[in-house]
């Protein structure tokens, strides 16, 4: 790297500073000197300083006006460049040198900088000399600058859609791929979610993250900076998709071409995991194709009763949006465990996108002894030998139903598909509740009347295909469900299902 060497100097006026929010990496000798410093951050480029005793023609290798090296050649610059040695080298070492402090007064051609004697700022020959020494701390009479050396960092991320329960997501920020060619930097990670400033901290800390986020597009930016200040930002619009159906299938469909013609379904409909009926707004939207013709547009109905009946009902007109029929009978999701050989089992109340109820039924005289149970690494309840449940972790509720033998627990969060529960103590399982996992599933019943005009060969219309989608709740739980030609057959002027 090329070394440029300049005085840097010419403060005029009176100015009030405050605390820098860049600081450079100072030097410091074994007599509590500061010799220099990397990273000093000048109009938006980064240098390295060094301090020296001598005269100019001792420091640099030409003084004369016109014909010198100096890395800034104009007062303008020559003086940013003595600013930011106040404001970036000598603050940071206040706490070893009780004499620095970080509000000072430049005036004219003298500095105050605490109990430290003057700073001259002189340009005895117009070449912008600035003369830093420091009597009894920096003994120092000249700053001799170079282009740092430090390369600044360069920042990436990348996301993962952890979870899709709920209205929300569980999303993976991942900035492990940021990094900084200078060997030994410890970068600082600074993340923020549609201009919400979310974690700042160390890789440790903040390297790789986990949010939850609502369903739709958000703006993400992760900022890396370096032990110099040198910073990168990257930002990228993280787009999560609603979650889909659990299940939407059509048991039985029929379809008619001539007068009053209509499309007819009932099948089984089931929300995401994690996601219980009862929380959702009483509305959905349907949308049909037959033989790849779109004879329903999407329409959306609002059921009645509204939020938390079993049943969703809607018996409409028609001629509002084609739909004369729209049923759901639903039942909530719920986990089960329970062996006739085993002396604990577990059952949910309910399930929702933040929280799930748990009765645990145990019986301690076939157990023996005390067990814990840890779900997920998210909750840990220890049972001693008298049946008695506690908890350290933190949200997690416990309510005695009866006393050495049952109990309710309140988890602060969702019980999905993929959660383990461990076992352990006097008592080891483990348990995946996928396997006693049901979705909230329901039933439904669809009618809907079109316009059979596109369709002048009726029954006999190629090819025989049915497509529906339905989207439930306000958070449009999405699901779609075909029938083919070999699972339809023609019956005089109608499409029936086999």
């Amino acid at each position: 790297m090329k070394t440029k060497n300049n005085f840097c100097g010419l403060m005029l006026g009176l100015v009030l500073f405050t605390a820098p929010s860049h600081a450079a990496v100072t030097q410091v000798n074994g007599s509590g000197e500061v010799t220099g410093a990397t990273g000093v951050l000048v109009s938006g480029n980064l240098y390295d300083v060094e301090f020296f005793i001598g005269t100019c023609l001792d420091v640099f290798t030409n003084c004369v006006e016109g014909n010198h090296d100096f890395a800034f050649s104009t007062a303008s610059d020559a003086a940013a460049a003595a600013q930011a040695i106040f404001d970036q080298v000598f603050p940071v070492n206040t706490a070893g040198h009780p004499s620095y402090v970080t509000g000072y007064n430049v005036l004219g051609g003298n500095v105050v900088f605490g109990r430290v004697a003057s700073y001259h700022f002189t340009d005895p020959a117009g070449n912008f000399v600035s003369d830093f020494a420091a009597r009894n701390y920096i003994p120092y009479g000249y700053a001799r600058w170079s282009e740092s050396t430090a390369a600044p960092p360069t920042a990436e991320f990348a996301f993962q859609q952890l979870t899709n329960i709920g209205n929300t997501a569980l999303v993976r920020l991942d900035g492990t791929g940021s990094f900084d060619p200078d060997a030994g930097d410890v970068l600082t990670f600074q993340w923020t979610v549609d201009g919400m400033a979310d974690c700042v901290g160390n890789l440790a800390l903040c390297g790789v993250i986990d949010i939850p986020l609502g369903f739709g597009a958000h703006d993400v930016t992760l900022t890396v900076t370096d032990p110099e200040g040198a910073s990168d930002e990257i930002t990228k619009t993280v787009t999560l998709n609603p979650a889909e159906l659990a299940v939407l299938e059509i048991d039985k469909s029929k379809v008619k071409f001539t007068e009053n013609s209509y499309v007819k379904f009932h099948g089984e409909i089931g929300l995401p995991f994690g996601e219980d009926y009862t929380t959702l707004l009483a509305e959905a939207v349907a949308n049909i194709y037959v033989a790849g013709v779109e004879i329903l547009p999407p329409a959306t109905v609002v059921f009645m009763p509204e939020v938390g009946a079993d049943e969703w009902e809607y018996e409409g007109n028609e001629a509002t949006n084609g739909i004369s029929k729209f049923k759901i009978d639903w039942k909530g999701a719920r986990y089960r465990f329970k062996e006739s050989d085993y002396p604990i089992n577990i059952k949910s109340h309910i399930i929702t996108p933040t929280e799930t109820v748990l009765t645990l039924k145990y019986k301690m005289k076939d157990i023996g002894g005390p067990f814990q149970m840890d779900i997920d690494g998210l909750a840990l309840i220890e049972v001693d030998a008298l049946g008695g449940a506690t908890t350290v972790t933190a949200g997690v509720l416990i309510e005695m139903e009866e006393a050495g033998k049952e109990i309710a627990l309140t988890l602060p969060f969702t019980l999905v598909d993929t959660s383990i529960i461990t076992l352990s103590g006097t008592v080891t399982r483990v348990l995946y509740v996928v396997e006693g996992l049901k979705g909230s599933i329901g039933r439904f019943e669809l009618e809907a009347n079109f316009d059979a005009s596109p369709f002048p060969a009726g029954a006999a219309t190629l090819p025989r295909t049915i497509d529906l989608d339905i989207d439930v709740g306000a958070q449009r739980y999405f699901g779609s469900a075909s029938l083919g030609e070999s699972e339809l057959s023609v019956k005089k002027d109608k499409w029936r299902s086999k």
